[in-house]
């Protein structure tokens, strides 16, 4: 419990560095800098706090383990996503180099942070410290938990964006099941951020080919979440398997390197 407490602990506090991030940016940035330069000030923070709680084990590559055919789905699930709001934007426009590179930059550096800070982090080493492969289900869980509740962060940004917010919260869960899933069969958390950079481009990407037109910002239907949510459905289903196939023989083989 008390190490459920921590965790907890710890993701308040980097929520209130999400709140602080705007006010490190330098007032002569341009203007398109701002969303990816808010994000060094709490990638930094993490890289600080692992320091200092020494758990910065995460960043090792522990073992190379193919991320297929795991990691084809979060491809076929993007890819979807991106086709499906792609053809839904009536009038799109051609975007600039610069933009697309920015948003790469961008959805690099949100997945870098969330990364290493949930599956980095909060869970990695406690992975390490238990030989019960429930405890393991727990705190990948659990960590999924906290992962999908820190987006609702975003209503204290958009306050009318209540169905989209809960929308995101719920696809951050089954989202953070199957990247929790990932870490635990390849070790690796760099297809952690890959395969989070992939799902974020697929929903940004699209905003680049729609003019951008100063309206009024509405909030999703609840149709559409309910949509969104079953097509993001398979990612849920295949982290429950991969962790319930996985966790018993990450037991064993963690035994073994500890016993040699």
């Amino acid at each position: 419990m008390k190490k459920y407490l921590i965790n907890t602990g710890i993701v308040l506090f980097f929520v209130a560095i999400l709140a602080l991030a705007p006010k490190t940016v330098p007032h002569h940035l341009p203007q398109d800098l701002v969303p990816s330069f808010q994000y060094l000030f709490p990638i930094g923070m993490v890289f600080v706090l692992a320091k200092l709680l020494h758990r910065t084990d995460f960043l090792r590559i522990k073992k190379k383990v193919s991320p297929f055919p795991l990691f084809y789905m979060v491809l076929i699930i993007s890819a979807l996503q991106f086709g499906l709001s792609y053809l839904s934007i009536e009038k799109k426009i051609s975007p600039n180099l610069r933009a697309v590179v920015l948003m790469f930059l961008f959805t690099f550096l949100i997945a870098l942070f969330e990364e290493f800070l949930f599956r980095g982090l909060l869970l990695d080493e406690d992975l390490h410290q238990h030989k019960d492969d429930q405890r393991i289900k727990r705190k990948l869980y659990f960590s999924s938990l906290l992962f999908a509740l820190i987006h609702f962060y975003n209503l204290y940004l958009q306050p009318a964006l209540v169905v989209e917010t809960i929308n995101q919260v719920i696809y951050a869960f089954f989202l953070g099941v199957y990247l929790s899933a990932l870490l635990l069969k390849t070790k690796n958390i760099w297809w952690c951020v890959l395969a989070h950079m992939i799902v974020d481009l697929s929903a940004f990407l699209p905003t680049l080919f729609q003019e951008n037109t100063l309206t009024k910002v509405t909030d999703m239907s609840i149709s559409t979440a309910i949509i969104n949510l079953i097509y993001c459905l398979p990612l849920l289903i295949a982290g429950i398997r991969t962790i319930s196939r996985e966790a018993p023989g990450f037991i064993h083989g963690h035994q073994e390197i500890k016993s040699r």
